[in-house]
């Protein structure tokens, strides 16, 4: 990627609506003392451990919103290996990189830049409340080559900037 040195290309055509990849991640209870810790495994076969989740989840990098009351996604950045999860590795192609007074027009703009170039959406898919996955789907054609781009929504990147505005506020892949 031109943006952030890594990511994820597609290695064919794939068409609107086609599956990508899934997000390997546990989804993580949070705020209830009765169903603390992961409910997913990763790869349908490997849990995280809860220390681990609440590790990850402290940094926010790998936090990818919520499926049902309570429950976050964590991925595991150390899944790297299996091309049908690398949900975790798909870049977005628009980065905030500071943070400015103006956080509405902000906002704005990096929203509909964001999603004007994602070529992938997350989709939620819950069984009951045990089992809780994420399948990154084409939400436009995308063509050989190509990186895959989704949206990472204003709030992650708010969290991973300072409260300083001297510059450069945002980059395009």
């Amino acid at each position: 990627s031109r943006l952030h040195g890594s990511g994820v290309f597609a290695k064919r055509d794939i068409k609107e609506g086609e599956f990508v990849t899934f997000y390997p991640c546990d989804a993580f209870y949070v705020g209830d003392p009765v169903h603390s810790g992961s409910t997913a495994a990763i790869r349908f076969d490997d849990r995280m451990s809860s220390e681990k989740c609440e590790e990850l989840m402290k940094s926010s990098a790998y936090t990818l919103g919520s499926c049902g009351i309570g429950r976050m996604f964590i991925g595991d950045p150390d899944v790297t290996d299996d091309k049908w999860f690398l949900g975790h590795m798909i870049n977005d192609g628009v980065a905030i990189t500071q943070r400015c007074e103006d956080m509405v027009t902000q906002c704005v703009v990096y929203t509909r830049a964001s999603r004007a170039r994602a070529n992938v959406e997350a989709v939620y898919l819950s069984v009951g409340r045990q089992l809780c996955v994420v399948a990154m789907c084409a939400n436009k054609d995308v063509r050989l080559g190509e990186e895959v781009l989704y949206s990472y929504d204003f709030p992650y990147w708010l969290s991973q900037v300072g409260s300083e505005c001297d510059g450069e506020v945002m980059k395009r892949v």
